[in-house]
């Protein structure tokens, strides 16, 4: 059938270039379809309209390829009420972008739209393709489909990077595409994932698109809105990362906020090579249905060296283990040091096993730390911190998550100028996984007396077992 898309749709002049780079075929200008962006990542202020142009991207790459595509928010709830019951500031449904929904909607069959499901929030078109809204706060939703084109929208917000890591697999195997359209939550897991794109794409690499557009560039939102939001009480903080994409407001109740903050300050955050000339220590969080995460270190003299992290979602043990010692060649290892729960036994067929002699038949000794009070393993990665260099490009997620680690908040209780108010407790959260083995290096170094210039009222009192 003949088919006019975008359906009466016309992007905005900063949208142009991510219409451009994603979608050459079928786009305003032509490209080359084999040099297609197949992941990107658009940063874009508050109320500068990315979901509706997302909307209408992704009508257009449905009808190019027949497939299964998602469009994916924090929660189901708001993805509802951003698409299912969206409407531009004109008051145009957003589903009324799609060719025939308003004859469907009367009654008149035989459209573009052959099935829509109002109860699962999805619409099957005349060549097959199949869009769907779903919810990061589901991720089960997720799982087990072979969707060809995704948007992650407002990934800042989701709650980790976990729906990343499930969809990633999928994509690299049937050649799909995915896009971020954020704006800024702090240096989390999306900062870490931009970072990434951006990096890819200054090296030249065709297959990646990052772009930063803020509401001073685009000029969409007048000022006196701004204005009328400062007025109301939001912080100059907030209005820097919701309408100029401001990586750097602080995060309320963070444990390692001014710590991270100084490192920054000190340029001790940046190139930290690996030195071949000593050895290499990981600290562990080992997660069963949670993540899991590692990160290598150095000791060299006073200076400890974060030199690279790895993150892992639904991954065993032995296939973690495996890329550890893999990188064996390249580092002469250390300690290993990994949680108290390792020692944990797990009824097995005939006998019970710990996680620590699983470990050791695959070839890994732990250094197994004992469980001591969550606020003793802050106050030690505190102190570890002080003296500490990240490499920034292998560790970027893991920095996001130091910067996100934060304690967990009093529901329905304010301070006397209205703001919140925090227990001592950590919130778990994405970033409880990588500062919970850092914290686990910190006790580690702490208990074998290789923290030695770090005050003594700095370094918890344990002992090894």
């Amino acid at each position: 059938m003949d088919l006019e898309l975008p359906y009466g749709f016309v992007p905005r002049f900063y949208q142009l270039a991510s219409w451009n780079a994603l979608w050459p075929t079928g786009s305003v200008t032509e490209g080359d379809p084999g040099n297609d962006v197949t992941r990107a990542f658009l940063l874009h202020h508050r109320r500068a309209g990315k979901d509706l142009n997302m909307f209408n991207l992704l009508q257009v790459k449905m009808s190019q390829r027949v497939g299964l595509y998602a469009h994916i928010f924090p929660t189901l709830t708001e993805g509802r009420r951003a698409i299912w019951n969206g409407m531009d500031r004109d008051g145009r449904r957003f589903l009324d972008y799609i060719p025939s929904h308003e004859e469907w909607e009367l009654g008149q069959r035989g459209g573009w739209i052959v099935r829509k499901r109002d109860d699962e929030m999805s619409i099957r078109v005349a060549n097959g393709s199949l869009y769907t809204v779903l919810g990061a706060d589901h991720p089960d939703g997720v799982r087990g489909n072979n969707f060809i084109g995704v948007i992650l929208s407002e990934y800042a917000f989701f709650k980790g990077p976990e729906v990343w890591d499930i969809i990633r697999p999928m994509l690299a195997e049937n050649g799909g595409w995915m896009v971020v359209v954020t704006t800024p939550n702090g240096r989390n897991h999306s900062h870490a994932l931009h970072m990434t794109f951006e990096r890819l794409q200054k090296r030249g690499d065709p297959l990646y698109f990052a772009e930063v557009w803020t509401a001073t560039k685009t000029g969409a939102v007048d000022p006196k809105r701004i204005q009328d939001d400062r007025d109301s009480g939001m912080s100059e903080e907030k209005i820097a990362s919701e309408y100029e994409c401001s990586y750097d407001a602080s995060v309320e109740g963070s444990f390692y906020g001014p710590q991270m903050k100084l490192l920054r300050e000190e340029d001790r955050i940046g190139k930290v090579p690996h030195d071949p000339r000593y050895q290499v220590d990981t600290y562990w969080d080992l997660g069963v249905r949670d993540p899991s995460a590692v990160w290598w270190a150095q000791k060299i003299g006073r200076e400890h060296r974060l030199i690279d992290f790895q993150w892992w979602t639904g991954m065993g043990m032995p296939e973690m283990i495996k890329i550890v010692r893999e990188r064996s060649p390249f580092y002469v290892y250390g300690k290993h040091y990994g949680p108290a729960d390792l020692a944990v036994r797990e009824i097995g067929m005939d006998f019970a096993v710990s996680r620590v002699e699983t470990a050791r038949s695959l070839g890994l000794n732990f250094t197994v730390v004992p469980k001591r009070a969550v606020e003793d393993g802050i106050n030690a990665t505190r102190a570890l911190l002080a003296t500490t260099y990240i490499d920034e490009e292998k560790c970027q997620l893991g920095i996001d998550a130091l910067n996100m680690y934060r304690k967990k908040k009093m529901e329905g209780i304010v301070g006397p100028n209205n703001e919140g108010l925090y227990t001592n407790e950590p919130e778990h959260n994405w970033a409880s996984h990588p500062a919970d083995a850092l914290r686990t290096g910190a006790m580690g170094l702490a208990a074998t007396m290789q923290m030695d210039d770090v005050p003594e009222d700095l370094a918890p009192k344990i002992a090894m077992v």
